[in-house]
């Protein structure tokens, strides 16, 4: 996709695809320059609160994975969800919009 900067915003100069716009449909412009400076902040933390029981909170898309044979994820709202382990390992895939409540525990074993 190529974008000129016009006199009221960006002018796109060819179609914009699906592809250019991912997964999510976001269409993001960052107009950023010479001397301009940027601060993209995003993190995760992932805090044991007991022995296999870790809750974790990010304001970014995150994977996290821990040693288990078994385990469960429970959102802020209440719901839980099953986790499977593979060679010994649990993968656990976050969307940043799943942690808007709170966040989200997860029980290994």
């Amino acid at each position: 996709m190529k974008a000129d900067k016009g006199g009221q915003g960006f002018l796109v100069r060819t179609p914009i695809t699906s592809q250019d716009l991912g997964s999510e449909s976001d269409l993001c412009v960052w107009d950023y320059g010479l001397g301009d400076q940027v601060r993209q902040a995003s993190s995760v933390l992932l805090r044991r609160i007991q022995p296999g029981v870790y809750e974790i909170t990010a304001n970014a898309d995150a994977t996290i994975e821990l040693p288990g044979s078994a385990g469960a994820i429970k959102a802020a709202d209440g719901r839980e969800t099953p986790l499977q382990a593979v060679s010994g390992w649990i993968e656990v895939k976050l969307k940043a919009g799943s942690m808007a409540e709170g966040p989200v525990v997860v029980r290994v074993k």
